[in-house]
């Protein structure tokens, strides 16, 4: 015969029918099989993972809000440099017109009379 047990929430698994009828011998049992697993850790160990896992959140967040701030200062520098593109191409199309108009426009010496 074999038992399943569940333990909040963790995944299923079966333990021998000669465990679950042992008594407290098959509960050390099964604790002692939980804890070679790796099924069952010390609260400490626990405590440990999750102050790493939030340290690690942490600076993750920070890290964010760097790059975010990069990119907003990176985007604000490509705006005003577009901006400065457009107005030099504005200068060089007024610059174009002015000198095509001074190669058409005739000089004193070539008007005629």
């Amino acid at each position: 015969m074999v038992a399943s047990v569940v333990i909040r929430g963790a995944e299923t698994f079966t333990v021998p029918s000669f465990f679950v009828q042992g008594g407290a011998v098959g509960v050390l049992a099964i604790v002692f099989g939980l804890i070679l697993t790796g099924r069952l850790v010390p609260r400490r160990v626990v405590s440990d993972i999750r102050s790493d896992r939030d340290e690690r959140i942490a600076e993750m967040r920070e890290e964010v809000i760097t790059w975010r701030s990069a990119y907003e200062k990176s985007e604000a520098a490509r705006e005003v440099s577009s901006n400065q593109v457009g107005e030099l191409l504005e200068l060089a199309k007024t610059t174009d017109q002015f000198i095509r108009a001074l190669v058409t426009y005739p000089s004193p010496e070539r008007r005629a009379p």
